[in-house]
């Protein structure tokens, strides 16, 4: 019997040094896998925030500034300087966002003082731009201008065109603030030769400059082009700051009136956005106007509106800097209870191992302590297993819950597919036939290319009552479903035209006529300012006559090597401040042997190759005067290839439509 103890004691015994050496060696394999897997989690850990404060952003500052905060404090405990800087470049960004100019302004210098030390000029450029804007709020313009500068020499040294025009831009506005309108000038033509097509905010400032040195009707052309473009694109930023330029530059003129509807339209657009340091700028600008204008009851209150959103900045202001410092103040005081509690455990560790090595007169107590951490460590097994069996039962019922969500959802994107191609096949029904055009053209092409599965770009033609081929390549308000009802609001409309006009020109104003009674109780604010840009062409193939009306899209006849451009009118067929004025009608004599090219915008404004710039029209009517000579199909195939090579990675950005045509 007590041999047979002593058996059971000595087999404890070793079962316990097995555990607790095997753990040993467990453990140490462990710490050095979880350090290095540790580490790049970290850095992941260390983007996701980055990511999460810019998607939170304008919308949301408090919780960007919490993200970036959450990111400095992990790259401040990994002593890696690049990481820090980039954390310090959002933390600024979203206090800039929040209105917090002060805080902003201390962490894009960090972020400045940290980069100095190594070669990190994609982090200084964001800085330097955010620190010479503070400066330029705060009225400190020799300051703002250094920062500016700084930007645009790192720019230039890196060969970043773009970066540079944003530099000589941030330079226009400082200049314009300054009255030096002169030298906002110099930046701007200096700008313009680095980049010809800059950012749509870039023409406000421009048209200011000119306005400032007296050249108004030219800064009014600038920004009013700038306004219509920004109204296509519904770009509510863009409208506000064209409108507040055509303020300025009509109120320099004393054209007050003007001046009073273009910065209510600036206030209304800038309201939208919530940017209410420029709505209190247009709601200033629009009280001294009524006040020019003798209503002083409306510059009294406009003035209190400017009263009101000032002391809305102030207050803006303050409430997130209380937020920031209480934040500070909450993350510095779990910032010490991880330390106070990283301290005690080194502590605990420390006094184990001074305790280890005492403890060699009780190796029975250590194996018995032993034997009792197998037991409790068995329990918690027990215990692991029990949970880990619970949560798998959880996850799968969470799983088959996601996949009969899933189910559901595909059945209605199936749904929404199928009632959008559906859409596709009524559109189809409207624009020309194959049938039809085979029968009426010897030699052609259409390249149809929507963004989505259907399109605002359609083509259309008809055989009027003189006997006459006519054929329309339109762009309508809008694309995907929006687009593709409106294309057949238009084309509706122009077949009720053809019913009593044969000229173009008339067949146009008469569609106009159409599209604006039929939208003027769309219950918009703009009244249904919607319709379509045209180019509509009547053939008389046996006489080699070719009647044209053109809105905004023109039309080219290549002979030869020479192309001929048939200008179009600057307006819609549609609702327009032109909307009383008749479309030109220009007649051509063709040659056998002409191609005739229609098309809309959707090709040349397409972003691609390597710079990612717009296509262009110049460098459309290139290529298809290039290749004019060859047979059409092949000609199709030349812009599609050239088309899809330029796109590359990027996302089409219209549709696309070009129809070709040989006489």
């Amino acid at each position: 019997m007590k041999s047979n103890f002593n058996v059971y004691i000595i087999w404890l015994t070793i079962l316990a040094c097995l555990i607790l050496g095997n753990s040993y060696c467990q453990n140490s394999q462990n710490t050095f896998e979880n350090t290095t897997n540790h580490k790049f989690k970290v850095y992941e850990r260390i983007d996701q925030l980055l990511a999460l404060s810019t998607k939170a952003g304008a919308s949301d500052p408090s919780k960007a500034i919490v993200y970036s905060k959450e990111a400095l404090r992990i790259s401040d405990s990994l002593k890696t300087d690049t990481l820090k800087a980039k954390s310090f470049e959002y933390l600024a960004a979203a206090y800039y966002a929040a209105g917090n100019h002060k805080a902003a302004m201390e962490n894009a210098l960090e972020c400045l003082r940290i980069s100095e030390n190594y070669p990190l000029l994609q982090i200084r450029l964001p800085a330097n731009s955010l620190i010479g804007v503070l400066y330029g709020y705060k009225g400190n313009y020799p300051l703002a201008l250094k920062y500016f500068d700084d930007y645009y020499i790192i720019a230039e040294k890196r060969g970043l065109k773009n970066r540079m025009t944003s530099a000589l831009k941030l330079k226009m506005w400082i200049a314009n603030l300054k009255g030096d309108y002169s030298k906002s000038v110099q930046y701007g033509e200096k700008a313009l030769l680095l980049n010809d097509h800059p950012d749509i905010t870039f023409y406000p400032l421009l048209a200011v400059a000119y306005g400032g040195i007296g050249a108004f009707d030219k800064g009014i052309h600038i920004a009013d082009s700038a306004l219509q473009v920004s109204e296509r694109e519904r770009d509510l930023n863009g409208i506000g700051e064209s409108a507040r330029a055509l303020g300025f530059l009509y109120k320099k003129k004393e054209d007050l009136n003007k001046a009073m509807q273009y910065f209510i339209l600036a206030a209304e657009n800038f309201k939208k956005l919530g940017l209410t340091v420029d709505v209190e700028s247009s709601y200033s600008d629009l009280s001294e106007v009524y006040y020019k204008l003798g209503n002083y009851r409306k510059a009294y209150e406009t003035k209190n509106l400017v009263l009101q959103y000032h002391d809305t900045v102030l207050l803006s202001n303050n409430i997130e800097e209380a937020k920031s410092r209480f934040q500070e103040a909450e993350e510095k005081l779990r910032h010490e209870n991880e330390k106070i509690l990283l301290l005690k455990e080194q502590q605990f560790k420390t006094e184990l191992y001074e305790s280890d090595k005492k403890s060699q007169k009780v190796i029975l107590y250590s194996i018995i302590t032993g034997l009792l951490l197998v037991v409790v460590f068995s329990f918690n097994l027990y215990r692991r297993f029990k949970i880990t069996k619970e949560q798998k039962r959880i996850i799968e019922a969470k799983e088959e819950e996601t996949s009969e969500q899933k189910k559901i959802i595909e059945e209605k994107q199936k749904d929404i597919l199928d009632s959008i191609k559906y859409a596709e096949r009524i559109q189809r029904s409207f624009i020309a036939t194959k049938e039809m055009l085979d029968e009426n053209l010897n030699d052609y092409f259409v390249l149809f290319k929507p963004k989505d599965v259907v399109s605002g770009d359609f083509y259309w033609a008809a055989i009027l009552t003189n006997g006459k081929f006519a054929i329309a390549t339109a762009d309508s308000t809008g694309h995907g479903v929006p687009g593709a009802i409106m294309s057949l609001l238009n084309i509706t409309s122009l077949e009720k035209a053809i019913e009593t006009n044969i000229a173009p020109s008339e067949i146009l104003n008469a569609t106009r006529k159409t599209i604006i009674e039929r939208l003027k109780k769309d219950g918009s604010a703009m009244g249904g300012k919607d319709g379509m840009d045209c180019s509509l062409c009547v053939y008389d193939f046996k006489n080699l006559k070719l009647q044209i009306a053109a809105a905004n899209n023109p039309v080219w006849i290549v002979r030869g090597v020479e192309v001929i451009e048939v200008k179009a009118d600057k307006m819609p067929v549609g609702k327009h401040d032109r909307q009383d004025n008749t479309f030109t009608e220009q007649i051509m004599d063709l040659q056998k042997g002409d191609v005739v090219y229609t098309l809309t915008d959707g090709y040349p404004d397409q972003f691609g190759g390597a710079l990612g710039k717009k296509f262009m029209n110049k460098k459309l009517r290139e290529l298809l005067a290039k290749n004019s000579q060859l047979p059409m199909h092949q000609q199709k195939e030349i812009l599609e290839r050239t088309f899809t090579d330029w796109v590359g990675d990027l996302e089409q950005v219209d549709d696309v439509m070009i129809v070709g045509l040989r006489v």
